[in-house]
């Protein structure tokens, strides 16, 4: 009885091993050989689970809810080392496979598909002491071989609905992949209070892995990096399924020692990478802050003797274009050592160059209150406690900015790449190109069809723009000259390492209706080409103040007209969900071949520090505020204006210094060509309203007494004579129950200074002004005042165009519809003048560029408040440029008396009591 049993068991296990192999061989071989083919015990060994992904039905792996991103790492087998590595169509080296993937939501609802092409290589192995070869990872399985490690990763924060599980295959392998291996991981984040004892728990070797990247090690680093290090992980996700039947399970083996080589644990320097030809630019928090920067070296030396001091330069631009300051920080002479300098500023933006490869990181420690004058500061950080430095204890905020990451389709010598344009309600269509020059290759590129060649500095690099219609005709076309100035900023990512590549050049186009492809070719010179497009009837909202966040937008409209520039021409791949976006990406016709022939390439950049332009900094503009179509009343608001600001001769009338009752100040005024008096005005503010006098004293000689009444008023002074070159003039002004005293006409303000400016009150929801564009590019200036206790105010501006945009390309393109949200700083106020000294919210700042894209002409532009806003408007327009002036002034008689009282018509007061006020 017991043989027949035996004999029965036997049966049965043959018959469910040939059914395991009519059904899959590689389950059936594993199956075998899991536990016949075991490594020494004696070696050291990461262990990896596995799993075979067929091309018959999906793997798939459930994803917890509490994770928003996916890694899915990879592993093609082959069944011989020896196997020649083959070449791609491009001529790239590698073994070339796809898996198809599927996202999907509890209600099997696709979420995302696609397709992600990878290419292979067989690892180097090593010689033992005995000649042995040995391989870096290795299976159980007799005679498979796997080759490197390669990942791919998707997070899901834009999904609508909540993914449940990921599905995979294999869509297509080389023939001399046996078969491929896949593991998932999810990022998900350790609850805090396992976090206390987590660090105790973990092995020494894990910990040594953990600190790779700081040189403390794990013995010193404090608990805020502890922190860091174990609150996100990656956690490995077992497929959905019964093993054997679902899934084929496959162990695979890493040796320690080249453990740390592995794609899936290998750690990246921290911070901000910065090489000699590669600047860095970080965006700050726009508000006085603590930045703690920590400069790490990454060249590694011999010995510490042997390492060289490395010289870092630091640029910080602020928000106006006065504030600029530069440091040179000389870091230790030791390989690994990490420095650490305390940067107090006021926002704005720092670039950063080293003469050796470094990693930069910026922290956020604490707001400052202060003296802003001390700004912008840097000094060398110690760790001191107490005093101005801070607390070891102090919360810190990693800022450090990623760079912003683009694909760009590479366009090979003498080829081309064609976007189709889809138009709407047969209008054109907007279409932005940003075309780079490759000015380097690697190995893995030398399969093109032309070798890249060098560039002379003088010659030019041609790319050629075609209009294609709907048989491919060709309906116009033209050439493109290309910037191959080498990007100190920009370069193409790649995993062994960067390429270079030149300055973007960017075109528009206002694509035709009949026209339905356009297509980009290259010519000698390989070249990156990005497309993007837009909605042209849509408004593109802005927010102002800009959010107070280290965005690239943090900065738009703080500097000068230029900024709007760059701005509005700003990188549209930025991968922030929160950013604002002006264009939006759009794929080539067949881009599916372009990313299987591995031409499709990521392009790193960074924002550009601030340029200003030596016109504009030199005052040479002009700034015309224009008037409504219909009735309007002006008012004048009184601004101050950033300490160290320059004052411009044309806006010296308009610019009022703060002067103190009864004290004597020497005065430097403005003298105009042939003048010979001044004719300044003083604006005060007193505590009482009733009659009042004002007594001016001018070099010590009584010059008027003068009564005033109300609170609030402007007056005109006496006349003031030229003196001889270089001597001040002596004033002093006493006002009875004075608050403040301001006075114009002086070119070097001993106090504070302010700028009174005129504007619109916005009586009705809409005004229209008349705008005459007489250049290539001319800018409006927007400045809004709310009248209202909303904390948030809308506007929409419009442009609109008597004549279509350019057909040929052009550098810029002009949003003609905008919508403004300004948002209320209850701290920060300004005056109204002519209302018993009323006070405004900070005005909102915006600049409008009018690009080449629009011909000259005379456009209207519509502002209209949203809703319930009220508020002050100043529409002004900024010409860029020297201009020749003229001025008209009445020459004095010899002998005029300057101490005699001015015409009447010259005084007046602004009283809410008076009723004549009123009625202004």
């Amino acid at each position: 009885m017991i043989i027949r049993v035996h004999w029965l068991m036997l049966a049965l296990l043959t018959c469910a091993f040939s059914a395991m192999v009519l059904h899959n061989w590689d389950t059936a071989l594993v199956w075998l050989t899991r536990d016949l083919m075991q490594p020494h015990a004696e070696e050291a060994l990461t262990i990896s689970h596995t799993y075979l992904v067929g091309t018959d039905r999906w793997l798939t792996f459930p994803l917890p809810s509490d994770s928003n991103a996916v890694r899915l790492m990879t592993n093609a087998n082959l069944l011989d080392r020896k196997i020649v590595t083959p070449r791609t169509a491009n001529g790239r080296q590698g073994f070339m496979y796809c898996i198809e993937y599927r996202i999907v939501d509890s209600g099997d609802h696709e979420l995302y598909a696609g397709d992600y092409h990878f290419r292979t290589e067989m690892p180097e192995a090593q010689t033992a002491a005995n000649g042995e070869s040995i391989a870096p990872q290795f299976y159980a399985v007799p005679g498979l071989v796997p080759a490197g490690t390669k990942a791919m990763r998707h997070s899901w924060r834009e999904f609508a609905a909540a993914p449940n599980r990921m599905m995979v295959r294999l869509k297509t392998k080389d023939p001399n992949i046996q078969d491929v291996c896949v593991r998932a991981y999810c990022l998900v984040e350790r609850p805090d209070y396992k976090l206390t004892y987590r660090w105790d728990r973990t092995s020494d070797s894990r910990k040594q892995r953990l600190c790779r990247a700081s040189v403390y090690g794990p013995e010193m680093i404090s608990d805020f990096e502890r922190y860091n290090l174990l609150k996100r992980f990656w956690d490995p996700i077992p497929p959905a399924g019964v093993e054997g039947r679902h899934y084929v399970r496959r162990i695979l083996y890493t040796r320690q020692e080249f453990d740390a080589d592995r794609d899936d644990d290998s750690v990246l320097p921290t911070g901000l990478v910065i090489r000699p030809d590669c600047r860095g630019t970080m965006i700050l928090p726009q508000l006085a802050s603590r930045i703690m920067l920590h400069v790490m070296p990454l060249d590694e030396h011999p010995g510490k003797d042997q390492a060289p001091a490395i010289t870092v330069n630091l640029k910080w631009f602020g928000k106006l274009p006065h504030e600029r300051r530069e440091w040179t920080l000389p870091t230790q002479q030791m390989p690994r050592d990490e420095n650490v300098y305390c940067l107090d500023v006021d926002g704005g933006l720092i670039e950063l160059q080293a003469d050796a490869q470094i990693a930069v990181r910026a922290l956020w420690s604490e707001p400052l209150v202060g003296d802003p004058n001390s700004f912008p500061r840097l000094r060398p950080y110690h760790g001191q406690k107490g005093g101005n430095e801070m607390s070891t204890n102090a919360t810190e905020i990693d800022i450090t900015p990623a760079p912003l990451r683009s694909a760009a389709y590479l366009v090979t010598c003498n080829g081309h790449v064609t976007y189709r344009v889809t138009h709407v309600a047969e209008c054109p269509t907007p279409l932005r190109l940003a075309l780079r020059v490759l000015l380097e290759q690697d190995q893995s590129l030398q399969g093109l069809e032309a070798p890249q060649p060098g560039l002379s500095p003088l010659e030019k690099v041609i790319a050629r723009w075609e209009y294609l219609d709907q048989d491919n005709g060709i309906v116009d076309s033209g050439n493109l000259e290309l910037d191959a100035t080498r990007s100190e900023y920009d370069y193409v990512e790649r995993h062994d390492g960067q390429l270079a590549v030149s300055e973007a050049t960017v075109v528009h186009f206002a694509v035709p209706p009949g026209v339905r492809r356009v297509r980009i070719a290259a010519g000698k010179i390989c070249t990156l080409v990005t497309a993007a497009t837009r909605p042209e009837d849509v408004a593109t909202r802005f927010a102002l103040p800009p959010p107070d966040r280290p965005l690239p937008d943090a900065i738009k409209n703080v500097v000068s007209p230029e900024a709007s520039r760059q701005a509005d021409a700003a990188e549209v791949e930025t991968e922030d969900e929160d950013a604002r976006r002006l264009w939006f990406r759009i794929l080539p016709e067949n881009h599916t071949e372009l990313a299987q022939e591995l031409r499709k390439l990521t392009v790193a950049s960074q924002v550009r520090p601030p340029e200003t332009d030596p016109l504009l900094e030199d005052g040479h503009y002009e700034w015309t505020m224009l008037e409504p179509e219909s009735e309007w009343i002006s008012r004048s608001v009184l601004t101050p204006l950033a300490p160290g600001t320059p004052i411009r001769e044309q806006a010296v009338d308009n610019t009022y210094c703060e002067l103190e009752s009864g004290k004597s100040y020497a005065l430097q005024f403005y003298w105009q060509l042939g003048q010979t008096m001044a004719h300044p005005s003083l604006i005060f503010s007193r505590s009482r309203g009733g009659a009042g006098t004002v007594q001016v004293t001018v070099n010590d000689q009584p010059a008027m007494t003068i009564p005033v009444y109300g609170t609030h008023g402007e007056i005109s002074l006496p006349d003031i004579p030229r003196p001889d070159r270089g001597t001040p003039t002596k004033l002093l002004i006493v006002c009875d129950d004075a608050q403040q005293l301001l006075i114009n006409g002086v070119l070097q303000p001993p106090g504070r200074a302010f700028l009174a400016r005129t504007v619109v009150r916005c009586d009705t929801p809409s005004m229209q002004f008349k705008f005459d564009k007489r250049h290539d590019e001319d800018f409006l200036s927007v400045r809004y005042y709310s009248d209202s206790e909303q904390e948030h105010t809308r506007l929409t501006i419009a442009i609109g165009s008597p004549h279509a945009k350019m057909n040929s390309p052009t550098t810029g393109w002009t949003i003609l519809n905008r919508e403004l949200s300004v948002a209320s700083d209850p701290t920060a106020s300004v005056t109204l003048l002519e209302s018993d000294g009323k006070q405004l919210p900070v005005s909102a700042h915006h600049v409008m560029a009018l690009s080449d894209d629009l011909p000259r002409g005379t456009y209207t532009v519509t502002v209209t408040q949203v809703g319930d806003a009220r508020g002050y408007l100043q529409l002004s327009k900024i010409e860029v440029g020297q201009f020749s002036r003229q001025s008209v002034f009445l020459q004095e008689r010899e002998g005029a008396n300057a101490g005699s009282a001015p015409p009447l018509d010259r005084h007046f007061n602004f009283d809410a009591a008076d009723p004549e006020t009123q009625e202004l």
